[in-house]
């Protein structure tokens, strides 16, 4: 088995075996992937998404349901590795979302472990939300202090540099009766 480069050939492939396992939704095709084919079968693939953070995200790991267990654990096995390796060699953090019990097991093996936090995502089409709709005020500002110190104006000057700031707090702490800071 060999990892093989992302050529419109291995990413057809690539799309027929995501095909294969009829996920309900379209992948984000990455220009960072991992292949792993044996010949001229592909056998296990990976996009890899770069993130502006410290993570690398895995995402879409899809085996060949045609070829044997042995081989699809072994081309898994293969992917994992070099995966790391991309981490080390990119100086980020993996990221991986896992469901099955058995790509758990491997990617444990290669170091990996679960903080126990949970990762939760939504279908590209419910982003398409009809945002208009939503009001963007609210009755009441949520850093509102009911019973705060009314406060005074600045001093006159020019009424283009008036920005709305405020000068002093009448009646805050540390003032007396007369308003004085004591």
């Amino acid at each position: 088995m060999r990892i093989v480069c992302a050529t419109p050939d291995w990413l057809g492939k690539y799309k027929d075996i995501w095909d294969q396992h009829r996920p309900g939704y379209d992948f984000w095709p990455s220009r960072l992937t991992v292949f792993v084919a044996e010949g001229l079968e592909l056998v296990a693939g990976v996009l890899a998404y770069d993130t502006s953070g410290p993570f690398l995200v895995f995402e879409h790991l899809v085996t060949n349901e045609t070829a044997s267990l042995r081989q699809r654990y072994q081309a898994a096995d293969i992917l994992v590795g070099e995966c790391v390796r991309m981490c080390r060699l990119m100086g980020k953090f993996p990221m991986v979302q896992v469901r099955h019990k058995g790509i758990k097991r491997i990617l444990e093996k290669h170091g990996l472990v679960a903080p126990g936090a949970f990762f939760m995502t939504c279908n590209f089409s419910n982003l398409e939300t009809h945002d208009y709709e939503i009001p963007w005020t609210s009755p009441k500002h949520s850093r509102r202090l009911k019973d705060s110190a009314p406060t005074e104006r600045a001093p006159a000057g020019d009424p283009e540099d008036d920005l709305g700031v405020y000068a002093q707090v009448s009646g805050g702490a540390g003032t007396g009766a007369s308003g004085a800071v004591s």
